[in-house]
């Protein structure tokens, strides 16, 4: 079971990684996702994430609150600090990307540094909005899924492509707690959307701001 669960992670986070071109998302160093990692990464040492003050790459360690070191930032805080990693206020749309993912070198290696701060961080009572669901496994009998999370309030034609990505989530717990979830392969939850409190895990981010989580729970919606 176990095995399926970590197949099912590497085919999510690979499949991210073939429809995002350029995200540079750093794999944690366990078995689990290693594979996913792009070759031509490079992470270094979390003590290096010290840059040049006048970098708009510029970022310490003071990025992480303070605290339990074992406790994830707020949503909110990530995803400010990757923009501010990334550029995407100066220049928009976010850094240049190619092939092998973020082109500029000092903003890939701030970013996966990020990444490294921010592994196996333990989430508590962030909350979201159900967007769409894939299932992860071929057992359809006992379905695992993968959560798509809007991390503001979503409006008709949004996407959440910034938020949150709940991997390998049972569908007996969405059952146990009345969350409806359609018997078919994807779909999603446009209109109803569902707002969840969760726990979990991060497993890495991508530069627009997507935090994957796994060992998830939902503990409650509304």
């Amino acid at each position: 079971m176990q095995s399926m669960k970590q197949n099912a992670t590497l085919v999510i986070i690979s499949a991210l990684l073939l429809g995002m071109t350029g995200c540079s998302f750093e794999a944690p160093s366990n078995e689990t996702t290693k594979a996913a990692t792009p070759a031509t990464a490079t992470v270094a040492q979390p003590e290096k994430i010290i840059m040049s003050a006048s970098s708009p790459t510029a970022i310490t360690t003071e990025a992480v609150s303070k605290g339990d070191s074992g406790i994830a930032p707020p949503y909110e805080e990530i995803k400010r600090t990757i923009d501010q990693i990334v550029g995407r206020d100066e220049h928009g749309g976010g850094p240049e990307v190619g092939q092998d993912g973020i082109v500029d070198p000092k903003i890939r290696e701030a970013f996966g540094n990020y990444n490294v701060l921010l592994r196996n961080k333990e989430v508590h009572n962030w909350s979201g909005w159900l967007g769409d669901f894939t299932q992860a496994n071929d057992i359809n009998s006992a379905p695992i899924y993968n959560l798509s999370l809007f991390m503001r309030e979503p409006k008709p034609g949004d996407g959440a492509y910034d938020g949150v990505l709940l991997l390998n989530v049972p569908r007996v717990q969405l059952e146990n707690l009345g969350i409806r979830i359609p018997q078919q392969r994807f779909g999603s939850w446009a209109g109803a959307w569902p707002r969840v409190e969760f726990d979990g895990t991060i497993v890495g981010t991508f530069h627009n701001g997507l935090v994957l989580l796994d060992e998830a729970t939902i503990k409650s919606w509304r």
